[in-house]
């Protein structure tokens, strides 16, 4: 039995496929500039999804995140001090996207976390450190798929954190094999 979906529903699980193809593509790669680029890129894409789905939390929240990603690629060559600066102003913008959105502030609290360990994590450690926190933060976007019965988000952070243990697994590799090689920042 062929189904067929229509051309909207098909657009929507393309453009989320899409986005999941480039997420995975940033966990296995090895250099920080990159993996930020892309993850910045699908954040993108996932934006273009939520609003397919006539989500405008969503969307804003990803665009959020794609700015903070395409910020963050320079974060090695920013200050103490800038650092700090874009980190609070991603912050306090999460907290306020938050509160604007909210129905049950203890149900908004898993995705308020994961999206604050992006943040402060993207600022301030490097490309290895990074992975490790996303691991806990996509662990609570899992929790919060649970939460809601989204078994799709659940696949996908599984898989993410699979792409993101083979790319720490590389990261360690390309260390073993020249310990000084500027690859893995």
């Amino acid at each position: 039995m062929l189904i067929v979906l229509p051309s909207e529903e098909l657009l929507v699980r393309f453009t989320g496929l899409v986005a999941a193809l480039l997420s995975m593509w940033g966990y296995i790669e090895v250099t920080e500039q990159k993996t930020k680029t892309l993850f910045a890129i699908s954040s993108v894409v996932w934006g273009v999804q939520y609003v397919l789905l006539g989500s405008a939390t969503g969307a804003a929240i990803m665009v959020l995140a794609a700015v903070r990603q395409g910020v963050s690629v320079y974060a090695m060559h920013m200050s103490l001090r800038q650092k700090q600066l874009f980190a609070g102003v991603f912050t306090i913008t999460a907290f306020v996207l938050t509160g604007l959105t909210a129905h049950i502030w203890y149900q908004s609290m898993v995705p308020l976390a994961a999206t604050l360990i992006g943040t402060w994590s993207f600022f301030f450690c490097s490309n290895e450190n990074i992975r490790r926190w996303t691991l806990l933060s996509n662990g609570m976007w899992a929790v919060h798929a649970v939460i809601f019965r989204s078994w799709e988000l659940l696949a996908c952070m599984i898989v993410l954190n699979v792409a993101n243990l083979y790319g720490l697994y590389k990261i360690s590799a390309a260390r073993r094999l020249d310990p000084l090689s500027p690859s893995t920042h």
